[in-house]
């Protein structure tokens, strides 16, 4: 890693951080799309329960990601959209494994991803 030249410092600018709002709007799509891909969750649950067990999860992340935010003194670069898609990939491969029934499967996976 190099430190930027002087004369290239004034064209860098920080660009910030998506709002909680839009955060977790981010999050709940994404586990949607993650989720699309398996037949466990289509073939198993109705949409209804598909819906609520997506919105839960992504409420879990969406405050564990805050968590970590504020345990660093609300640094808001420690934590990302990356570390939610390894998440949602764990979550998912933990309910392809786990060796009980719906829905308990689903959720015993959410909070094996968390941990």
């Amino acid at each position: 890693v190099y430190v930027l030249p002087d004369t290239i410092s004034s064209y860098v600018w920080k660009i910030g951080a998506l709002s909680r709002t839009n955060e977790r709007s981010y999050i709940e799509k994404m586990i949607e799309g993650r989720a699309k891909m398996q037949t466990l969750f289509s073939d198993m649950l109705s949409f209804r329960e598909r819906q609520a067990m997506y919105r839960v999860f992504a409420d879990l992340l969406s405050v564990s990601q805050e968590f970590v935010r504020l345990y660093h003194g609300g640094e808001v670069s420690v934590v990302s959209l990356r570390d939610i898609d390894r998440a949602i990939r764990l979550w998912i491969w933990f309910a392809d494994h786990i060796d009980h029934e719906l829905p308990k499967r689903l959720y015993n996976a959410m909070c094996l991803a968390l941990a």
